[in-house]
């Protein structure tokens, strides 16, 4: 597949690239070249009902979503000066208003 110098300069600013003038013939060439071998990937004859390649295993080996509490060295009472029916009291900050 032929890629022309303009078109790779328009992809270039679609994707925010700058391509320094001394290597848009390299770009233009390296495109060309992956169009093509991807061409040639779509001529590789696959059976009609053949599943596509996946790496690893067929089907991942999942585990249950269990929930463990966290073991902490001490009780969250006994981290804060103030801790009523589960939640921490905080001191209110100078020039907060009520409200």
């Amino acid at each position: 597949m032929k890629i022309s110098r303009d078109e790779v300069l328009h992809i270039a600013k679609l994707a925010e690239i700058e391509i320094p003038p001394g290597e848009l013939e390299r770009v233009t060439e390296d495109l060309c070249r992956i169009c093509d071998y991807v061409d040639l990937l779509n001529e590789v004859s696959t059976p009609a009902e053949g599943q596509p390649f996946l790496a690893g295993p067929g089907r991942a080996a999942l585990r249950e979503d269990v929930i463990d509490p966290v073991a902490l060295a001490h009780p969250v009472e006994e981290l804060a000066p103030e801790f009523v029916a589960g939640f921490f009291l905080v001191p209110k900050l100078d020039g907060m208003e009520e409200g």
